[in-house]
C-alpha cells in the first residue's frame, strides 16, 4: 500500500525513475526488495529491528508478522529487555507478553545481564515487583 499510494497519487516520486528510502540501510532495503518479490526473507538477530522499522514505515503487516514470529522463538536472558522495548514500540502485545513471561521466569539470569539497565525505572519497579525480598537476597548470595 505504501508503493501503491506513492505511484497513484501525486507524489513526486510518480514520474521518478527511483524512489529514496530515507531511514533504511542499503542492507535492509535489499532484503526489502527480495522480500517483495518473492515472500522469502533471512531475519536474523541483527536484522531483526531495522525489518520492524521498515515494515512499520512501508505498512507490510505480514513482514512484522514475521519478524514478531522470528524474535517470539528466540527470547533469551542476553535479549528479553530489548525484545520487551521493541514490542512496546512497535505494539507486538504476544511478543511483549512472551517476553515479559520469560523474564519473570529467568530473572535471575536476566539480572545479572547488561541488559538490565535498559529497563526504564519505573519499568523495572513493575517488571521485577513479583520478586520476593527472599529471592533477591539469594540472588545477591549466589554471586
Amino acid at each position: 500500500t505504501y508503493f501503491r499510494r506513492m505511484f497513484l497519487t501525486n507524489m513526486l516520486e510518480r514520474g521518478s525513475q527511483e524512489v529514496v528510502l530515507n531511514d533504511i540501510s542499503a542492507s535492509t532495503g535489499v532484503l526489502l526488495v527480495n522480500y517483495l518479490y518473492s515472500g522469502n526473507i533471512d531475519i536474523t538477530q541483527l536484522n531483526a529491528q531495522d525489518l520492524l522499522a521498515a515494515s512499520k514505515m512501508l505498512l507490510l503487516g505480514a513482514l512484522k508478522k514475521k519478524v514478531e514470529e522470528f524474535l517470539l522463538s528466540n527470547t533469551d536472558s542476553v535479549n528479553c529487555i530489548s525484545i520487551i522495548n521493541l514490542a512496546r514500540l512497535y505494539d507486538l502485545k504476544i511478543l511483549l507478553a512472551n517476553a515479559r513471561n520469560y523474564l519473570h521466569e529467568h530473572v535471575k539470569e536476566v539480572i545479572e545481564t547488561e541488559e538490565m539497565h535498559l529497563l526504564q525505572e519505573r519499568e523495572r519497579e513493575r517488571e521485577t515487583s513479583f520478586i520476593s525480598l527472599e529471592q533477591v537476597l539469594h540472588i545477591q548470595s549466589d554471586k
